[in-house]
Order: C-alpha cells, then sequence, then structure tokens
C-alpha cells in the first residue's frame, strides 16, 4: 500500500503515533530517536504540513534557550515548567482549529505531559530528551517530504 494519502489512502488508515509510556528520562536515546522517526512519518502521512510543526518547534527552542541560559539545572527546571504547562493549552487550540493535527497535538501533548510527570531529580534528563524528540520529529518530518 502506497504511504502517500493522496495515492489511496485513507486517513482513517493511518495508525496513530507512538505514545510513551514513561516519562521521557527512562527513555533510551535510539529508542526516542526510532519512535521520533516513526511518529514523523505518520505526520507526514496524515499530511501535517511543516509550518504546524515548526511553530510548535519555535514555542519549544524559546523554552530550550531559557533553560540554557541557566548554569543550574536545578533552578532552570524551575523556570521553565509554566512554560511546558503552557504548551498544553496551545496544543489543544491548534487541535480545536484544524482538527487534522490531532494526531500531531495528541504526540507532542503526551511528549509535554512525560516530561512534567517525571521524578524531581530527573527532570533534567526528560526536558533534554523531549528537545531532542522534538527535534528529531521536525528532522525527519522534513526528510519524509513535507507539505
Amino acid at each position: 500500500m502506497s504511504t502517500n494519502p493522496k495515492q489511496g489512502r485513507h486517513k482513517r488508515d493511518i495508525p496513530p503515533p507512538t505514545e510513551f509510556k514513561v516519562s521521557l528520562d527512562n527513555v533510551g536515546i535510539e529508542e526516542l530517536i526510532a519512535t521520533a522517526k516513526e511518529n514523523a512519518n505518520i505526520f507526514h502521512m496524515a499530511e501535517i504540513k511543516t509550518n504546524q510543526i515548526r511553530n510548535f518547534y519555535g514555542a519549544v527552542e524559546k523554552i530550550k534557550k531559557k533553560y540554557l541560559r541557566n548554569r543550574r539545572k536545578e533552578l532552570a527546571i524551575v523556570d521553565v515548567k509554566p512554560d511546558l504547562w503552557l504548551l498544553l493549552p496551545q496544543l489543544a487550540y491548534t487541535e480545536g482549529r484544524n482538527k487534522s493535527t490531532g494526531r500531531f497535538c495528541r504526540s507532542m501533548k503526551n511528549a509535554v505531559e512525560q516530561v512534567l510527570n517525571s521524578e524531581e531529580g530527573r527532570c533534567h534528563k526528560a526536558l533534554d530528551h523531549f528537545f531532542i524528540y522534538v527535534e528529531s520529529v521536525v528532522s525527519y518530518h522534513k526528510f519524509y517530504g513535507d507539505k
């Protein structure tokens, strides 16, 4: 079966993206990258546009810059946690405006929640893995052919 939705594949036939069942600090880099690659392909098949992904990526990059400015990781986590919480309503708004972004928004919501649910002393690792995951999704989405 073709992987191009315009060549006979219906959006309802596209599998849901893989969700993380544990905090991102407990996910190995190999699994993180493999999940990003698989989900980026699903987003491509679902015809998620690059600008929709890049809008979210832009918000994540602002959080990353704020996080990296603070040399003490414990304080940096405290600084960016409210920003992470604010990603959740932004994702809900995006999905509400454009239902076709549902797969992407639910996947990113899951990743954000897995950072927020990480153990207190391991938040920095979960956050680092979150940044890697989002950057990998953007890269692989481009690889599969953006819209």
